[in-house]
């Protein structure tokens, strides 16, 4: 993951989660059978990324795709109401401005 830009990382995630199709010849490897679990690891740290990188770096629309993504994985946890808080904070607190704050909440706010 570290080797991979974020526009790279928002079409693995995608995969991951279900929202772009996988050929047939990949989807019996392991890790698609458990893909939404490595989704949920991939998303929080594809988006701690994007938050450390200037904007103008990323693009503003693979940021808020790749929040939007991490909310809609996030919002499948049971415990989502609980560690919101707690995690939202933790996701701001490197935010290199404030136009990636504004971008997340936006997010937030749609989900």
């Amino acid at each position: 993951l570290k080797l991979m830009n974020l526009n790279d990382g928002l079409g693995l995630l995608q995969r991951l989660a279900g929202e772009r199709k996988v050929d047939k010849t990949y989807r019996q490897a392991r890790i698609w059978r458990l893909s939404f679990k490595v989704a949920e690891l991939v998303a929080p740290y594809l988006a701690t990324t994007g938050m450390v990188k200037p904007l103008h770096e990323t693009g503003s629309n693979v940021l808020e795709e790749i929040f939007y993504l991490w909310a809609k994985l996030y919002k499948k946890n049971t415990s989502f109401e609980k560690t919101l808080p707690d995690i939202i904070r933790k996701l701001i607190e490197p935010a290199e401005s404030a136009p990636h704050i504004y971008l997340f909440c936006g997010v937030l706010l749609k989900i």
